[in-house]
């Protein structure tokens, strides 16, 4: 007789399976080789499968294990063929199946005692629920699964927990932490030979600096970051790398260069069936277009980026759409349409904690309100950004209070504060 939760995720898998979908952060650190006790060569095909990004290939040999008289009496296989499972619909996009099956694992490796395992668990439940946008109780699980390697000396396993912890200490605002988290991952990395986890940890690395204001010291981490995936044949993580360095090159002025590559890591997203690969795309074209002064085209493939982060459930992701739309809007001469777009990024971002995004949003808000709202706005982002305590963070703030002053004619202030934000 089957295993009920054998059952289960079939019918979950079976039911989500005609979805091509994804997740987000390649940089993130997931799973990465199968314990020996079920290293048979069709489970290593089906993770090298997974990595190469042939989600459907991956699928099929671990449906066929579960139905297998071997795995049906061994519960043990069951939870970690499960994880994997788990991990496939995360990289869709399929959150509700993936954290079911992901919960499924972890509950049968718990029954059975199997704490070597644990940790891999609690990093896949981390994962989907920093996706979707539960930033506290991702950082929970990540520090549960660098207890429960520590545990039983999983070198591996706490590396991957801190450079996941890393992302979502960023998340929440923390970003000196957090860039101690992944350059900490990137030597552990090194070290270990883990070519996965160092590429990871430096992909992370290079996307923090480009928020933190430094996308030139970004472009050589990334390069190395996609020599690291091309060595193990990770196309996902390549194709990531590719979509941060065009983040990097818009950022330095150079338009035709982005554009060309994030075109790249566009066709390599839909090939792999990456739905939130495809959604971050869709705002950055948004975004680029934007600079270019081409409003109604950036506002078009920002409108679709939106769609589809609502059906993904992607809230935070959605708050940053919401931030671009408003900019483009009130370029197009609609104050009000910006105003509504800006205060439910507040609202998304305030509820995730989310500060870094939360003080983006003050500060564009405090354009768009009158002055007596548009000080109180100010004055929190300033807040915020002295709690951040990195120099992007005081830039943003200190060029807000400066264009303020200078609507209200405070000339004297707009140019300390120009002064400070120089600084």
């Amino acid at each position: 007789m089957r295993h009920p939760v054998a059952i289960a995720a079939l019918t979950l898998i079976a039911a989500c399976s005609r979805d091509k979908s994804q997740n987000a952060n390649p940089g993130s650190s997931e799973v990465s080789k199968l314990p020996p006790a079920y290293a048979s060569p069709e489970q290593s095909r089906a993770e090298s499968l997974y990595f190469a990004g042939e989600y459907d290939s991956a699928l099929s040999i671990w449906r066929h294990a579960l139905a297998t008289d071997s795995i049906r009496k061994d519960s043990a296989a069951q939870a970690h063929i499960l994880m994997w499972l788990g991990m496939r619909q995360w990289r869709l996009g399929n959150y509700d199946s993936a954290r079911t099956i992901a919960q499924q694992s972890l509950d049968l490796k718990l029954r059975l005692g199997r704490k070597g395992e644990l940790s891999r668990s609690y990093n896949s439940l981390g994962l989907i629920a920093r996706d979707e946008g539960r930033l506290i109780e991702a950082r929970t699980l990540f520090n549960k699964a660098m207890q429960t390697a520590r545990a039983v000396g999983d070198t591996a396993g706490i590396n991957r927990g801190a450079i996941n912890l890393a992302l979502v200490l960023q998340d929440l605002g923390e970003l000196n932490e957090a860039q101690k988290g992944f350059e900490t991952a990137r030597d552990a990395g090194k070290a270990l030979g883990d070519a996965r986890l160092e590429g990871n940890a430096l992909n992370n690395l290079a996307a923090l600096l480009i928020k933190m204001g430094d996308p030139a010291g970004a472009i050589p981490l990334l390069h190395q970051a996609a020599d690291r995936y091309k060595s193990i044949e990770y196309n996902t993580g390549i194709q990531n790398s590719m979509g941060q360095l065009a983040t990097a090159y818009d950022v330095l002025g150079e338009p035709q260069r982005a554009f060309a590559l994030l075109d790249t890591a566009s066709r390599m997203a839909q090939e792999q069936g990456l739905k939130q690969e495809q959604e971050n795309n869709l705002r950055l074209f948004g975004e680029l277009y934007q600079v270019a002064g081409d409003h109604q085209r950036a506002l078009e493939f920002l409108g679709r980026a939106r769609a589809l982060s609502g059906e993904l459930g992607l809230d935070g992701e959605s708050g940053i759409i919401l931030r671009a739309e408003a900019r483009s809007q009130l370029a197009a001469g609609r104050s009000d349409l910006a105003l509504g777009r800006m205060e439910e990024a507040l609202r998304i971002h305030r509820g995730q904690k989310a500060m870094f995004e939360e003080m983006s949003d003050l500060i564009t808000l405090s354009e768009l309100a009158d002055n007596v709202q548009a000080k109180a706005y100010i004055s929190e982002a300033l807040a915020i950004a002295a709690k951040i305590n990195t120099p992007s963070a005081r830039v943003d703030a200190a060029l807000g209070k400066a264009r303020f002053a200078q609507r209200i004619g405070d000339q004297r202030e707009t140019i300390n504060a120009v002064k400070r934000a120089r600084s």
